[in-house]
């Protein structure tokens, strides 16, 4: 395991968590990748080691203490376009300090390359398991084997 891309979330990212009423057995055992969006999690039970940002697009829940990863179900979503039109808008930086070029096109460079990550990471998972089961666990998060489908 490659710790090298992950974080631990620090005190205020945890306290926002909270505010969106968000748990964990132990905090500390919560890793999220730099490109990690933690605004978008909510009402999520993290148990065990729990590392976040591998997957684009995709959804958490909590079911029964357990914390469900639904694999890029928001990239199909209307909502997802919608915030992408919103996103130029919401730029609120002075003329004056606008000199970094930034892409606000949902589909560009890097979100493309982070769906492709996911895809081979999905791929890897469902040829190294059992075909038989209908459930599996990827980093302390469960998957439901229909979601390949």
């Amino acid at each position: 395991m490659n710790r090298t891309n992950y974080l631990k979330l620090k005190e205020k990212q945890i306290q926002q968590l909270e505010r969106q009423y968000c748990t964990a057995n132990h905090w500390d055992k919560v890793w999220i990748s730099a490109e990690t969006d933690i605004a978008r999690l909510q009402n999520v039970h993290f148990s065990g080691e729990v590392y976040l940002g591998a997957i684009c697009g995709s959804y958490l829940i909590e079911e029964k203490g357990q914390t469900i990863l639904v694999p890029a179900i928001n990239l199909k979503s209307v909502g997802t376009v919608r915030d992408a039109h919103k996103w130029p808008n919401r730029d609120r930086r002075h003329e004056d300090y606008r000199n970094n070029c930034m892409n606000f096109n949902l589909l560009n460079p890097f979100t493309i390359d982070k769906m492709y990550q996911g895809r081979e990471l999905l791929q890897q998972i469902e040829e190294l398991s059992d075909t038989a089961v209908k459930e599996y666990n990827y980093r302390g998060l469960k998957i439901y084997r229909q979601c390949f489908d």
